[in-house]
């Protein structure tokens, strides 16, 4: 079993390293690192690591834009040139929760099976989801009159375009959470769909959160929706929480850090990965999993 993580990180350096030795050990790591901090503070100490990878092409990311999207597929263009059998994409703050036996045994187990779930919100009514298919946003552009129309957006909901792509097809929006893990055919199909579907990439350059649609809109208007968790669309639901696949997150405001008093808890949940932890706030965590359960 060949798997590839892939991880898009901008922050805490100690923790991606850490992140990226544990992963070393059984499968090639690939790191994206925003193109506005400085690269080196992450690469150093990861120098004697030969399947430990950086992207030579770097995108300035911003919370909520097309950014993380272009980010995430200089990732997979990459990891796509060399044939895994799984793609697995993390945020810079994950950590497994399972040791490395464990995972590498759950993917061989479901080795067909595509790792993504989504609903299907081009017909919903729900503001929740008509904010993200019917209104226009500008995370990436940093100028002060995109930020006023953003503020304003939020508060009139200025829907000004339909609910569906049009391109070579009519493409239903489809709405989950950003991580996933793909075969090789899978994350093959989205490469190329990337590169040949310009019109398709234009529409999600102004939506919110485009890294919750984009990968999800593509699987689930293709063959592959059949070979999801779901077999599928699922039932549309609010909030990302209802739609944890590999990674167990918990979202009252803001994402919630785990510490060493979440241990036991952890230990005894299903997914292989956790967001969020940090260095200074989950550090004894850590440790005690890296002891545990991250030995092949």
């Amino acid at each position: 079993m060949k798997i590839a993580h892939l991880i898009l990180a901008h922050k805490d350096p100690e923790h991606i390293k850490r992140l990226a030795r544990v992963l070393s050990q059984f499968s090639d790591v690939y790191i994206h690192i925003d193109l506005k901090v400085d690269e080196l503070i992450f690469r150093r100490g990861l120098e004697n690591y030969p399947n430990v990878f950086f992207t030579e092409k770097r995108i300035k990311c911003f919370w909520g834009g097309w950014s993380l999207v272009a980010a995430t597929m200089v990732l997979l263009q990459k990891a796509v040139k060399k044939t895994y059998d799984r793609y697995v994409l993390l945020q810079g703050l994950d950590y497994i929760i399972k040791s490395p036996a464990d995972i590498i045994d759950f993917y061989t187990q479901n080795s067909e099976i595509e790792f993504i779930r989504g609903c299907n919100i081009s017909e919903s009514k729900d503001k929740y989801f008509t904010q993200k298919c019917r209104q226009l946003w500008f995370f990436d552009n940093r100028n002060i009159f995109y930020r006023i129309y953003n503020k304003l957006n939020n508060i009139v909901r200025i829907n000004l375009r339909k609910s569906r792509i049009y391109d070579d097809k009519v493409y239903d929006l489809f709405y989950g959470s950003a991580q996933w893990a793909l075969t090789y055919h899978c994350a093959e199909y989205i490469t190329e769909f990337y590169e040949h579907h310009s019109r398709f990439n234009r529409w999600f350059k102004y939506a919110l959160c485009p890294d919750e649609l984009y990968f999800h809109t593509i699987v689930l208007n293709s063959e592959y929706r059949l070979k999801t968790v779901a077999g599928g669309p699922e039932k549309e639901l609010r909030g990302l929480v209802n739609w944890r696949n590999l990674h167990y997150f918990e979202y009252p405001k803001q994402i919630r850090i785990f510490t060493e008093l979440d241990l036991d808890f952890l230990k005894g949940r299903n997914e292989l990965y956790i967001r969020k932890v940090t260095t200074s706030e989950s550090g004894e965590l850590l440790d005690r999993l890296d002891n545990t359960l991250n030995k092949i």
